[in-house]
């Protein structure tokens, strides 16, 4: 996690987004029972990748991927991706 986030925000080199996003795929492909612990991360990391889509951070605008890993970041307890949902651009979003 701290690595993408190193590669998102350019601390210590320079932002390269593909590589924020190739870090948080990563860590949010992580399943079974030894990466419960880390259930915090996942949601941080699915919080993240749709934020990156909603943006158009790194990869074109596309709001269904943005909307799809915001709910499942929701499944894993982040609020952040709870609040991104209420945005008015997912109120009367229709997949």
């Amino acid at each position: 996690m701290k690595l993408a986030d190193c590669y998102k925000r350019g601390i210590g080199c320079k932002a390269d987004y593909s590589k924020a996003m190739e870090e948080y795929l990563h860590m949010a492909e992580r399943t079974g029972r030894y990466w419960e612990r880390y259930v915090d991360s996942i949601g941080t990391a699915l919080y993240e990748i749709g934020n990156m889509y909603m943006n158009g951070l790194g990869v074109g605008i596309d709001l269904k991927k943005a909307h799809h890993y915001f709910k499942l970041a929701v499944k894993k307890g982040n609020l952040d991706a709870e609040n991104a949902l209420n945005n008015k651009k997912f109120r009367d979003f229709k997949i």
